[in-house]
């Protein structure tokens, strides 16, 4: 059963998706001719090992990050004396396309830069498994970011800021040809 444990494991680092894991330890089984628990014994192995999994990767991100990044990304979530708190202006859509509209990109750019996130080698981690995190961040709310504990919340945040900068360029880019 170790085997199989570790190949739900590795499997649930790539894919987040109960139906997919399910699908692809089913097969795996199969393949080896061993016999299939029930499914819902199958789906308490995947949950817990899904769940392993994140722990992993919250784990490895957040490792990555010296005290000086993670101090740059919990003061993202700390409005200070403005409105607004910077990550969630991180999450503001670009504007129609203007040169007010590129300096308000670069300057994003250069904001995601100042934090030294992009340090983070995220060349490991499944690119749908980040833009799930990325998702996820863009939806919260700043409270429930900081409720997070701190290995999901920077995992998380990175991978936000991550997936932020590559569409700001591409949002730039695409500027650039509109003017």
């Amino acid at each position: 059963i170790n085997t199989e444990k570790k190949f739900i494991f590795n499997d649930a680092c790539r894919h987040e998706q109960s139906g997919a894991l399910m699908a692809r330890a089913t097969e795996y089984l199969r393949e080896r001719r061993i016999l299939t628990p029930s499914e819902d014994t199958l789906r308490r192995l995947i949950g817990a090992e899904k769940e392993e999994a994140r722990k992993h990767i919250f784990k490895k991100i957040s490792d990555q990050l010296s005290s000086s990044i993670k101090n740059n990304l919990d003061n993202l979530l700390n409005p200070g004396d403005r409105h607004q708190t910077e990550f969630n202006i991180l999450k503001l859509p670009p504007l129609n396309p203007s040169p007010q509209a590129i300096n308000k990109l670069t300057e994003k750019l250069d904001r995601i830069e100042s934090t030294g996130v992009m340090q983070a080698d995220l060349s490991w981690l499944n690119n749908n498994f980040q833009r799930m995190l990325a998702h996820q961040a863009r939806h919260y709310t700043v409270t429930r970011v900081r409720r997070l504990i701190p290995a999901r919340r920077y995992a998380t945040i990175v991978c936000f800021l991550h997936q932020n900068y590559q569409d700001t360029v591409d949002y730039l880019v695409d500027m650039f040809d509109k003017l």
